[in-house]
């Protein structure tokens, strides 16, 4: 399957796209953007959602660290922490799924959960 079937969204929500620039925004630690970018380039296409979903979840944990006790993202991508448990008592907000599965259809668009589209939602100010 196409890297480009699995980074496919619904154009009618662009500002939804599973983007590096979505995901940039999502992550609250803005240091190393350039490394960043590259580490989400060498991300499998099939986890960008994933990783995207989960850091909705990690952002309620991190925003009560220092930053420093923060990963930079390109740390936290190339170590596939968005496959990592939450902490005992945090509940997930999002549910980070796979969007194509080996039964999927090509032509299946992945569905950004509501609770990715609220956070981006709320850190564009709208």
């Amino acid at each position: 399957m196409s890297a480009q079937l699995l980074s496919i969204v619904d154009h009618e929500e662009p500002e939804y796209a599973i983007s590096f620039d979505n995901f940039w925004l999502l992550y609250p630690r803005h240091e190393a953007k350039k490394d960043a970018s590259k580490a989400w380039s060498q991300t499998p296409t099939a986890d960008h959602l994933t990783a995207m979903t989960a850091i909705v979840n990690w952002r309620r944990i991190f925003l009560l660290r220092e930053t420093h006790h923060i990963p930079l993202a390109a740390t936290w991508l190339r170590g596939e922490r968005y496959f990592d448990e939450l902490p005992r008592g945090v509940t997930a907000t999002a549910s980070a799924h796979v969007p194509f599965t080996a039964d999927s259809k090509p032509t299946e668009r992945a569905k950004m959960p509501q609770s990715v589209k609220d956070a981006l939602a709320r850190l564009r100010g709208k």
